[in-house]
């Protein structure tokens, strides 16, 4: 087998850094995407902490008046919008 010529080395050379750096950049993107999955269900429990909490308030003070919806349904209506 003849020896490979020096633009083949080379072309092997890259393409093995490609995949490396594809590897790298993949790895990245799986990060982000668990990154922002954990931060969105972080955020619908502080939504559903807070709506829970309204309620409570509602329901405790008399004086106060309760809001026509719950805040769950505010929420969903302005979800929808």
């Amino acid at each position: 087998m003849p020896p490979k010529s020096i633009y083949t080395l080379l072309a092997e050379h890259e393409a093995s850094l490609n995949i490396a750096f594809a590897q790298r950049f993949l790895e990245y993107q799986k990060d982000r995407v668990n990154r922002a999955h954990r931060e969105y269900e972080e955020a619908m429990a502080a939504q559903r902490d807070a709506e829970n909490y309204l309620d409570e308030l509602c329901a405790k003070n008399p004086n106060v008046r309760p809001p026509q919806h719950t805040a769950a349904e505010i929420v969903k209506g302005h979800q929808e919008q």
